[in-house]
């Protein structure tokens, strides 16, 4: 309690003043050099509160024995999927290893797997008909709910006689 009401004083005596400051009593929010000192105090106090940002080493393991390997932050998987957010936030290996080996299904174009490694770093792909059912596929297995519904949208909107058959061969 006395170091935080020294940090509240000295917020009010180093930043209330400050142009573009950190005023903490009517708690609005600028940036200044004093308000990010404040900022990297805190942080330094109080490191529970404030965990610093890691990334996690996805290694990917197909049936075919490729090895990918792409490091994405954490944020970025505890936000799509709730299956990594378990396995991240949860007592399992994973937390304390910083490193998740995934098992993929069998793929001929080794591009789908780099796509979706993409998806898990950035939220960003491009569905194609050539990637839509392992793409779908991984984000039924892993939870990603919003490259589902993608993929879901992708097959609907593309559905005729030519894009059906191929989708049968594949998953059969």
């Amino acid at each position: 309690v006395e170091y935080l009401t020294w940090d509240i004083n000295w917020a009010q005596n180093n930043v209330d003043d400050a142009p573009g400051g950190f005023n903490l009593l009517s708690r609005t929010r600028t940036t200044s050099s004093a308000a990010l000192k404040l900022h990297e105090r805190l942080i330094d106090m109080y490191p529970n509160f404030f965990p610093k940002p890691r990334d996690i080493t996805i290694k990917v393991i197909d049936s075919e024995s490729k090895n990918y390997s792409e490091s994405v932050p954490e944020k970025q998987l505890v936000l799509r999927s709730s299956y990594f957010k378990k396995m991240l936030e949860g007592g399992w290996k994973e937390n304390v290893t910083n490193e998740i080996n995934l098992m993929m299904p069998k793929c001929e174009n080794q591009q789908n797997v780099l796509d979706f490694l993409q998806y898990l770093k950035t939220g960003q792909v491009t569905v194609t008909g050539e990637n839509v059912l392992f793409l779908y596929i991984l984000s039924h297995q892993y939870d990603i709910q919003d490259l589902k519904v993608g993929c879901v949208k992708f097959i609907i909107d593309n559905l005729d006689v030519t894009t059906v058959i191929p989708l049968m061969e594949t998953s059969g």
